[in-house]
């Protein structure tokens, strides 16, 4: 019910400025003097322009509306700036053929009216590419601490060391103690263990007893100690009884955007192909270098799979999530929304 709400106002908000426009068109053609009509078309095609240029100037218009003309652009105020941009073409063509008006009309029109009239349906058709780019709908993520537990998660293994200036062996050490002894909450628990890695384990822990499979990006460097991470995570099973997969990648380097990327894509293709669902999967985006938070945000961008990040904050750090979709990227360029894209 929430997205069918959701819908219907997306629909009407994307609608209204292209209804709106065209009553407003249809009255100034028709029940105004030639010369208010173009007065009031030059208004409205100036007014729509400071409106793209105010609110929408991150579009490629050029890209927008040619991609709407050619239907690659699934927008349902697509449809309707074609119906108008049809309607004004052919008001364009009664203007330069006579005999398609009505007698009583083309008695009204002189040439005077008829230039007057035709900048006026020009007005309006050089309107139409803004009014169809303030119609589209943005959307905004949601960012949330209430975060789902999966039962796929996938993050990126960084390399082992200390946070702060602490004592790697130390604190290992007392991450060891502390999944010995039991942790209730591991989120909690392992907030203030400074090592690189404990972010990471926090994100994996809190999916238990959900979570089924984990997969874990590695790079040359960081794979040295693969063993060490897994013997945590195995260490946390055997005490706490949790049963889950721990499997890694092959390395690659975490610099190379293509190898993360191909490596990526074979993993969604396992986990899909193994029968999992969007909505089982979270993304944990805060581990390694930039490429691999690139990289991991991209496979995020699917309506279902949960983002997780953490708080750039030294203190009492939490780790946030939000749901990407396509919606969201093209939000900020709908030029690349295509039917493929919107199908996929």
């Amino acid at each position: 019910m929430r997205n069918l709400k959701a819908s219907a106002k997306n629909f009407i908000f994307e609608l209204a400025p292209v209804v709106i426009f065209g009553a407003f068109s249809y009255i100034t053609m028709h029940f105004l003097p030639s010369y208010i009509s173009l007065i009031l078309a030059l208004s409205a095609l100036i007014f729509f322009w400071w409106c793209y240029q105010r609110d929408k100037p991150h579009l490629d218009l050029r890209n927008v509306v040619g991609s709407a003309l050619t239907g690659a652009f699934p927008a349902r105020s697509a449809i309707a700036i074609a119906i108008l941009f049809i309607i004004y073409t052919s008001w364009l063509a009664d203007l330069l053929e006579p005999q398609g008006w009505s007698a009583e009309l083309r008695t009204q029109i002189g040439s005077l009216n008829t230039l007057l009239y035709t900048l006026t349906i020009l007005s309006f058709i050089f309107s139409l590419p803004f009014v169809f780019a303030i119609s589209l709908h943005e959307t905004t993520p949601k960012t949330s601490e209430k975060r789902e537990k999966k039962k796929v998660f996938i993050g990126a293994l960084s390399r082992l060391g200390p946070v702060r200036n602490a004592d790697e062996r130390e604190q290992m050490k007392e991450l060891y103690s502390r999944i010995e002894r039991g942790l209730g909450d591991p989120e909690s628990e392992l907030k203030d263990i400074k090592l690189t890695w404990a972010p990471l384990l926090r994100a994996i822990l809190f999916h238990v007893p959900v979570l089924e499979r984990v997969y874990i990006l590695i790079s040359p460097q960081s794979g040295e100690r693969k063993g060490e991470f897994k013997k945590i995570l195995d260490k946390y099973q055997n005490k706490t009884g949790s049963k889950f997969e721990i499997i890694f990648s092959k390395e690659v380097s975490f610099d190379n955007y293509e190898e993360i990327h191909c490596e990526l894509r074979r993993i969604i293709k396992e986990i899909k192909r193994d029968g999992y669902r969007d909505e089982d999967i979270s993304i944990y985006i805060s581990g390694g270098t930039s490429a691999v938070t690139l990289a991991l945000t991209l496979l995020a961008v699917k309506e279902g799979r949960q983002v997780e990040y953490m708080e750039q904050t030294s203190v009492d750090a939490k780790i946030l999530s939000i749901n990407v979709n396509i919606e969201d990227l093209f939000s900020l360029a709908p030029e690349l929304r295509t039917r493929e894209v919107s199908g996929s």
